[in-house]
């Protein structure tokens, strides 16, 4: 069967993106923005911007060569290109070791006064038969999301996510608060989680968490109503902030709000807490999963949290997924919630 390439690209670039490669769509488009390999000179036009979950700088990645392409012509011409596709099969999980980081926060956050809420992450482990994950872009496409990834030949990420962290057109900034999760399955979902005290209080604490780093900068923010965001086959609940900032740097804004209380913690001082936890074990501080991408030209900039996605080193594939633990948090809703999520992506990959 002939390959085909991406329109634009040679056919040695296109097999250049797909060994070293980036990209990442901007959430109030379709345009999706290509890496292709990586720059000798640090200087360039544009740029991906790349931030580990507990970083205290970022990671600037110059592509050889970049590119703009639609997501549908994106998706098309990777599945002119593979004759096969990507499918896992699964080894084993760490939820065990989830639902003891679980209650352990429960009883922390009864007995402490100052901290509400952490993140507890479990991690799923899979086999493969060696082909690259954008074979199932079509797959992934379907969740409502906004792709991102970046690879070498030592492993990557790619996913698709419901959660902006920031987004710039001209001189206009929005985040995003996205906490507060239930099945589409559940009948009334919508009513259910609007109208569910702990998954609105998971959701405040988010939307308090930004509105305080973005208030620190001095910054004035605008808060929108509170609505349903449908990824897949489950909803959040998701509330836009809108601020001004002319002279901002995409980096400045990503260090101060990421991450931010639905990946991490509430307040934010008490991030360190995540470090006791059993999850904290398997990446330590080079912890990629809830971290974030972003892109910055001379006209755009953007980044996404870094959730939704599936991981892979040289030797195996790793979905790893969340939820927000308050007081009143039962730990077994709080596994399915997990697993639920995890489903979601792992179904794009069989």
């Amino acid at each position: 069967m002939t390959k085909h390439h991406l329109t634009g690209l040679s056919s040695n670039e296109f097999d250049e993106f797909l060994i070293c490669g980036q990209v990442i769509q901007h959430p109030v488009s379709m345009d999706v923005y290509l890496g292709i390999g990586r720059a000798k000179v640090q200087d360039a036009s544009a740029l991906f911007v790349q931030m580990p979950f507990y970083a205290s700088s970022v990671n600037n990645i110059v592509p050889r060569k970049w590119a703009k392409v639609s997501l549908t012509d994106l998706a098309q011409d990777i599945e002119n290109y593979f004759d096969e596709r990507l499918v896992i099969s699964f080894i084993e999980s760490t939820d065990q070791k989830y639902i003891g980081d679980v209650q352990g926060i429960i009883e922390h956050i009864r007995i402490d006064s100052d901290l509400e809420k952490l993140v507890a992450v479990t991690t799923a482990k899979y086999g493969h038969n060696n082909i690259h994950p954008l074979s199932r872009l079509k797959d992934l496409i379907q969740l409502n999301g906004y792709l991102y990834g970046l690879w070498s030949p030592e492993g990557g990420i790619l996913g698709m996510s419901p959660e902006p962290l920031v987004t710039k057109r001209e001189k206009n900034w929005q985040t995003r608060s996205l906490a507060g999760t239930i099945s589409k399955s559940v009948e009334n979902y919508a009513e259910i989680l609007l109208s569910d005290d702990k998954e609105r209080l998971e959701h405040q604490l988010v939307i308090s968490d930004l509105n305080n780093k973005l208030n620190q900068m001095n910054i004035k923010t605008e808060i929108s109503p509170t609505n349903l965001f449908e990824f897949g086959d489950i909803a959040h609940l998701c509330t836009e902030i809108n601020f001004n900032a002319p002279e901002a740097e995409l980096e400045t804004i990503m260090l101060k709000l990421s991450p931010s209380a639905a990946l991490g913690a509430y307040p934010a001082h008490r991030l360190s807490e995540l470090k006791k936890l059993n999850y904290y074990q398997d990446a330590k501080e080079n912890r990629i999963f809830g971290g974030s991408l972003g892109f910055k030209n001379l006209n755009d900039s953007c980044a996404l949290v870094m959730i939704r996605n599936i991981m892979w080193d040289r030797d195996f594939y790793y979905i790893h997924s969340g939820s927000g633990i308050v007081a009143s948090s039962d730990p077994s809703k709080e596994l399915q919630e997990v697993q639920h999520k995890r489903e979601v992506i792992e179904r794009c990959f069989h």
